[in-house]
């Protein structure tokens, strides 16, 4: 319910079973398994306003999904860190700024991080370096800055890299090529 007071639940496109007496695992966008939550899918929702760091408590959670024609602002709180079984992370197209917490790289079950086009400052995390089952790390269309960290090149499973469109500077590190299945990098603009 964090999450539904913290982005103006009340006006959400679909918020079906949220703050009735029915079992969360019956509310739109909540995919539960024995009675444990895996996925949180409120993407295209019409969400607005800031993500709680409470959602740093669902440990059971796999997927968190609240990407595009959302109005998600403030910070990416750094509790995320602490949802160790997370797999996928997209929280892209929305107006999140500030920092991406360095405690990101904490999660060490990620697939897929995508968190572009939105308007995080700062520099990319080194700590992102430590995501070895990351495929998809995502971080276009920013307002980053700083060099590429070359910890990017210990993410050897990595599949796509896009960094395109931000302020980066600096040369390509030369451990990017430690990646053994790269398939596509995005490093232009």
């Amino acid at each position: 319910m964090a999450l539904y007071n913290s982005t103006d639940g009340a006006n959400w496109t679909d918020n079906a079973g949220w703050g009735t007496g029915v079992s969360f695992c019956t509310w739109y966008g909540v995919y539960c398994d024995s009675g444990n939550l895996q996925y949180l899918s409120l993407g295209s929702n019409n969400l607005s306003g800031t993500i709680p760091s409470e959602l740093g408590n669902l440990n059971s959670l796999q997927g968190f999904y609240l990407y595009q024609n959302n109005n998600l602002g403030g910070t990416i709180p750094s509790e995320l860190g602490n949802l160790s079984n997370l797999q996928f992370l997209y929280l892209y197209s929305n107006n999140l700024s500030g920092t991406i917490p360095s405690e990101l790289g904490s999660l060490s079950n990620l697939q897929r991080l995508y968190l572009y086009e939105n308007n995080p400052s700062g520099t990319v995390p080194p700590e992102l370096g430590s995501l070895i089952n990351l495929l998809d790390l995502f971080l276009g269309f920013n307002n980053l800055t700083g060099t590429i960290p070359s910890e990017l090149g210990n993410l050897s499973s990595l599949q796509r890299l896009s960094v395109l469109d931000n302020d980066l500077s600096g040369p390509i590190p030369s451990e990017l090529g430690n990646m053994r299945t790269p398939q596509t990098l995005w490093l232009h603009d």
